[in-house]
């Protein structure tokens, strides 16, 4: 039984996929610290930006995938 490197592959690309919306979502993070750096519930508010707008890009980037894909014959 020898190794198929297609999943390998898919699996890499599937991480640097991943990577860039967390590199988006930590960008944005880092632009709304001006308002939360004197908060007192900072690394909360931090938190929550950064899975909201981690979760907001990857629904955006889905939207306009499957808004382009032609489903039909």
């Amino acid at each position: 039984m020898d190794f198929d490197w297609i999943y390998l592959i898919v699996f890499l690309f599937f991480i640097f996929i991943i990577g860039v919306f967390v590199g988006i979502a930590y960008l944005i993070m880092r632009f709304c610290n001006r308002w939360t750096k004197d908060h007192k519930y900072k690394k909360l508010l931090n938190t929550l930006i950064f899975i909201g707008s981690f979760f907001l890009a990857s629904f955006l980037s889905l939207y306009i995938f499957f808004t382009n894909v032609y489903l039909g014959r």
